[in-house]
């Protein structure tokens, strides 16, 4: 997957001057990351759209 977000990144040519997009800076993101969650390397996600309702929750009888 890094390589594959690697050449994404390279086809957007209008985002080559972005520091944070240089080839050094998403290997060492996902390694800070995965470091923090015990794995060799982690990819952060960020929510950006939160369910503001409960999903519906299963009726049970009580009987086993």
């Amino acid at each position: 997957m890094a390589r594959l977000r690697q050449r994404a990144i390279e086809l957007h040519r209008s985002q080559a001057d972005r520091p944070y997009l240089q080839q050094e800076h998403p290997a060492l993101k996902d390694a800070w990351f995965g470091w923090l969650s015990g794995h060799p390397a982690l990819e952060p996600f960020e929510v950006v759209r939160q369910r503001l309702t409960p999903p519906p929750v299963a009726v049970t009888t009580g009987r086993c």
